[in-house]
Formats: structure tokens, C-alpha cells, sequence
């Protein structure tokens, strides 16, 4: 389990999308940390949470009780950073960002790209795919029309033609689709990696749909779950540009 999105959302208004530890504004690069880990009892409730990026998450993560250097970052500890940054949120301490500043051919851009993200690889669940492979070609695919402008269709031929993210006017909506990329990257590498070890297994071609089995049953909610964040990040330029956002899982098959 992890935070409610309600909680997740408060959390990260309360700080300005900045990191509470090192008060660095850090927009869509940021966590919410569990200060008490679930493992040793720690809740889901909004007083156990903390926004983090991911060189401070990594620090609280990281530290070796076996071997101690230096200085652990310990639970109070957390909460007083938190809320303290909090407060000087509260208080106009600190100066929040300007509205984000686009072209009218980013706006033309983004709706384009929203384009790419309606097929049904974003918006099945995994373990609902008709076709395995047909949901890698279109992460494939769309990595590719993100980076290029150049929409295809399963069979290959092209479906729109526009201009890769690089050209993006907004180097906010840039970074923020750097990262999609790499979600989507990670999907093509975990899928390529369950496949080899055996945790999909691929029947032989029969002439219609290939049959396919999920071996790990913690795989589709780790696909499901990196897909939805690809899209929450999405779906963010989106409401900046005045595009409706995307929705993730819209349709409920099933088998």
C-alpha cells in the first residue's frame, strides 16, 4: 500500500513541490516518503509522510545501522524538517514559481502528444492485455513519437508527424517529458527483463494472438503503477497547457 492520492497531493501542495530536507524547489522530482517505514508499523496517514527529492530519499534510505558513519536521519528529526518547512510555506516565505509560459505550438505540441497516450497500452490493466507484444511496440512507439514527432500505427506506417519534445518552448514541460521517457523505458526494460527470466511466458505464434502467461503476480501492479505515474506526470503539462489531461485504465476489460 502507499499514500492515499488525496494525501499525496496535500503533502506536496504544503510544500511547494520543494524537498523539506534540502528546501530545493524540485517539481515533478520529488517523493513521498514513509518516515516510519510500513515495515516497522509506520501508517499511510499525511503525519507520517514527507516530501522528499530523490537525493535526500535516497540519503534517509541508505543509511547502514551495521556499519554507522556520520548521522542517520531519524524519524523527529524528519518531522521537524517537514514541518517547519511547512510553516514557511504558510507564512509567503518563500517565493512560488511563475506560471508556466508556453507557445502556441506547445500547446499544438502537447496535444499531440496526448495523442500518442490513447491506445489501449494506456489504458488496459497488464494482466488485460489481448496482445504482449503488441503492448511493447506501443511503448516503443510512443518513446519514439515523444522523441521524434513520429506517430506510428501497429504495421508501422506513419499516423501524424509533428516535432519531438526537444523543441518544446517550455523547458519545464521538457524535463517533465524526460521523465515519461524513461518511466516508459523502464516499462520496455522490465517487461524484456520478465520475459528472459521467465515470468511471461510467451506461447508459440499460431497465426492469430500469441498466447501469453504472468507468472509474477507483482508484476502487472509494478506495469499498472509505473504506467499511471508516466501519465500523472503527463496529465500535469496537460492542465499547465489548458489540454484535458489523460486517465489512466479507462476500460475494464477482462479475462
Amino acid at each position: 500500500m502507499g499514500f492515499p492520492q488525496h494525501i499525496v497531493e496535500d503533502l506536496l501542495v504544503k510544500a511547494a513541490r520543494h524537498c523539506c530536507v534540502c528546501r530545493q524547489r524540485k517539481g515533478i522530482k520529488l517523493e513521498v516518503h514513509h518516515i516510519v517505514p510500513q515495515s516497522r508499523g509506520g501508517t499511510d496517514d499525511a503525519d507520517n509522510g514527507i516530501p522528499l527529492c530523490f537525493d535526500c530519499h535516497a540519503e534517509v534510505e541508505t543509511y547502514n545501522d551495521q556499519h554507522p558513519r556520520g548521522r542517520r536521519f531519524r524519524p523527529s528529526e524528519l518531522k521537524k524538517h517537514r514541518d517547519e518547512w511547512f510553516r514557511l510555506v504558510a507564512s509567503g516565505s518563500i517565493h512560488q514559481p511563475a506560471p508556466a509560459v508556453f507557445t502556441d505550438e506547445d500547446q499544438q505540441l502537447i496535444r499531440f502528444y496526448r495523442q500518442c497516450f490513447d491506445r489501449p497500452a494506456f489504458q488496459d490493466a497488464f494482466r488485460s492485455e489481448g496482445s504482449i507484444e503488441d503492448f511493447d511496440k506501443a511503448i516503443e512507439d510512443t518513446i519514439t513519437a515523444l522523441n521524434t514527432g513520429c506517430l506510428r500505427a501497429r504495421d508501422g506506417h506513419t499516423l501524424a508527424q509533428a516535432k519531438g519534445k526537444s523543441c518544446l518552448w517550455n523547458d519545464q514541460w521538457r524535463a517533465a517529458l524526460d521523465v515519461v521517457v524513461e518511466l516508459l523505458r523502464a516499462v520496455r526494460d522490465r517487461y524484456n527483463l520478465a520475459v528472459r527470466m521467465g515470468q511471461i511466458y510467451l506461447g508459440p505464434k499460431d497465426g492469430g494472438e500469441r498466447f501469453y502467461c504472468i507468472h509474477d503476480p507483482e508484476l502487472g501492479k509494478w506495469m499498472d503503477d509505473t504506467r499511471a505515474e508516466a501519465l500523472q506526470v503527463f496529465s500535469q503539462i496537460c492542465t499547465n497547457a489548458g489540454v484535458p489531461p489523460v486517465e489512466f485504465l479507462r476500460r475494464g476489460r477482462r479475462w
